[in-house]
């Protein structure tokens, strides 16, 4: 049996009980012999129901065995929950074209639960079950015998208390571990988490003492587990934990979660913090670039050094630090006796210091400020613009090359502007505007790529052979082109791509599909972590790029202490994706059954004003998949 042609014609075969067929020159008798009760269905529903019952030990030596659902988890779920899986597993494959191959790693247990995932918002066997979801007998038991003890009779998984309870008396009358201690085992054996503080596992997620709960250093340290799981799934000598993927983001975390499988069991994990929240302010994580600047520093903290620098550099800054005042000076003074050398704080000071060092690269020995003549010019834009100062440029310090001279008697902005150096490393003008982000603090900017984005209209047709297909054609097209696109975006924290399974009318399958190959064809242009970039830069196109703000150089700190990486936005060309303190607004894809094409849907902030936008991909048609602006909407004056 090698496609679902064959499948669906074995069905066929089965129900007019045409048993001396073959199927790929396998009798069907001998196949009905494989997977009991099989020979007696009379539809497709009937067929993988009986699939699925198939004993573990009685399972077929053929594809078929992958319709089978462990017996572990066919025997808690309940028998509703489990014939609307059923009903939606019929309807998937009867609508596959029958040419199509059969996928040699399908796993009906991972159909099961990305049903039940989505059906039930996320409440799927991990752990323990959600209790719509398991058959009566469990049900009645459990509440007849405990609800009592439950100040709302029922357990509340917000509650922490509540789940205490739940967890011992799950493990100690049903044999059902919460906090699995035998996974947690296996994790603390490889010595690989160690730096991250002590490790918990409940249903919650996979909880880490020396990761905060949130802001930019959490974000980078869970990344970094995320990433050793996956070394842990992909070596070849581990065979306990298998098939890890990352999981879509919303699902328990802003960053997704892990997907993976131990010892045959399936789990769905995010990365949480438990440890302090990092309270830093900016005062105290843009003046550290200033001190690191100023300092003989000239390698990442580790934890060898750690120690011995933070009292060098308690000691050498107590005058002050060039370009602070003696407020900022103090507070990070205090800030400095406070810090533990932890993995934390050595990640949390290798970005400040990575800032730092690729400034000193390009412009050694010169001054950084952050008062003074840097308040001065921001004063004066603010003055002559009516932007906030950071709208107008949201350089958060200056490298001072040479006095600007009397910056207050300035009267227009492109006389002030060119006080600012273009390229970076260029010295010809007094100044040198720097935006410091943190590794895990960054959104979508658009550049001026308006010549690229030309283009657009002209570059996503359909080829003659595609403009002929049929709707089963472009089905498989569309099914084949949506793992790319999760694919581009799966790394990305700032788009989310969201997808409705249903059927498609015919005369939508063609504007799916030229919607699906546009958006493919321009995410595939771009790195994954540039992605939202070629998204913003349509709606910057849209707004047509004439801002007033002065070239100025991001800088992107790293947590590994390596000099930081530098983008350049030159005068008037920065459109942003829309956040607060480093928390984006995420581009949303909306992939919907209802719409023949695709919507994108997010938030862009330039110059001060936010602005929603709706972005279509669609078909115009003819030959042609497009990309457009829909709607654009000023929905504020300025960010608070």
């Amino acid at each position: 049996m090698e496609t679902y042609g064959d499948l669906k014609n074995l069905i066929k075969l089965i129900q007019t009980k045409k048993k001396n067929s073959k199927i790929k020159g396998v009798a069907i008798d001998t196949i009905i012999g494989s997977i009991p009760g099989i020979g007696y269905v009379k539809s497709a529903f009937d067929f993988y129901k009986a699939a699925i019952k198939t004993p573990d030990s009685k399972r077929p030596n053929s594809w078929l065995k992958r319709l089978d659902v462990d017996d572990e988890m066919s025997a808690i779920v309940d028998d509703k929950v489990e014939n609307g899986f059923l009903q939606s597993a019929t309807k998937t494959f009867e609508k596959q074209p029958d040419n199509k191959k059969l996928n040699p790693d399908f796993d009906m247990n991972q159909e099961m639960i990305k049903y039940l995932d989505k059906k039930y918002s996320g409440r799927t066997l991990t752990g323990v079950p959600s209790f719509n979801l398991v058959k009566e007998d469990t049900f009645d038991k459990f509440f007849k015998k405990y609800s009592y003890k439950f100040n709302k009779g029922y357990p509340d998984m917000n509650d922490e208390q509540d789940i205490k309870l739940l967890e011992s008396i799950l493990q100690k009358d049903f044999g059902i571990i919460l906090e699995n201690k035998e996974l947690e085992d296996f994790f603390n054996k490889t010595n690989l988490f160690s730096d991250y503080g002590e490790l918990k596992i409940n249903p919650k997620g996979i909880k880490f003492s020396e990761i905060p709960p949130k802001g930019s250093i959490s974000d980078t340290l869970r990344n970094e587990v995320y990433a050793l799981i996956k070394k842990l799934s992909d070596d070849p000598k581990i065979t306990d934990l298998t098939d890890y993927k990352r999981g879509e983001k919303g699902k328990g975390s802003s960053l997704g979660r892990a997907e993976f499988k131990f010892k045959g069991k399936q789990y769905l994990l995010p990365i949480k913090g438990t440890g302090k929240e990092d309270s830093t302010s900016t005062d105290v994580k843009e003046g550290l670039v200033s001190m690191f600047y100023a300092s003989d520093i000239d390698s990442p903290f580790s934890s060898e050094n750690f120690d011995s620098r933070i009292e060098q550099l308690k000691g050498s800054f107590q005058k002050g630090i060039p370009g602070e005042t003696k407020d900022v000076k103090d507070e990070i003074l205090t800030f400095l006796g406070g810090v533990q050398n932890t993995t934390r704080f050595i990640k949390f000071l290798n970005q400040p210091l990575s800032s730092a060092l690729a400034i000193k690269e390009v412009y050694p020995n010169q001054k950084l400020i952050r008062t003074g003549d840097f308040d001065d010019i921001r004063t004066r834009a603010t003055q002559i613009t009516g932007y906030p100062s950071d709208k107008w440029c949201p350089g958060d310090l200056y490298v001072e090359i040479s006095s600007p001279g009397d910056v207050k008697n300035i009267e227009g902005i492109e006389t002030l502007n060119d006080l600012f150096n273009d390229s970076w490393g260029e010295n010809d003008k007094p100044l040198v505007a720097v935006s410091l982000k943190q590794e895990a603090a960054q959104g979508g900017k658009a550049k001026a790529m308006l010549q690229q984005f030309t283009k657009v209209k002209d570059d996503y047709n359909l080829t003659k052979d595609e403009r002929n297909y049929t709707p089963d054609q472009y089905r498989e097209g569309i099914e084949e082109l949506r793992p790319k696109i999760q694919s581009l975006v799966a790394s990305n924290d700032n788009i989310i791509y969201n997808f409705t399974d249903g059927e498609l009318k015919d005369d939508q399958t063609r504007g799916k599909y030229a919607a699906l190959k546009s958006i493919e064809f321009l995410f595939r242009s771009f790195p994954n972590q540039k992605v939202d970039d070629a998204v913003v830069a349509l709606a910057g196109f849209a707004l047509s790029l004439t801002g007033v703000n002065p070239t100025f150089f991001k800088l992107t700190g790293k947590s590994s202490g390596a000099p930081a990486s530098v983008e350049t936005f030159k005068r008037g060309s920065a459109v942003e994706l829309f956040g607060i303190d480093g928390k984006y607004e995420p581009i949303e894809i909306i992939d919907t059954p209802t719409f023949g094409g695709l919507k994108l849907d997010f938030m862009v902030e330039k110059a001060g004003e936010i602005h929603t936008v709706l972005l279509n991909a669609r078909n115009n048609g003819t030959t042609q998949g497009t990309l457009e602006i829909q709607k654009i909407e000023q929905v504020s004056n300025q960010v608070d």
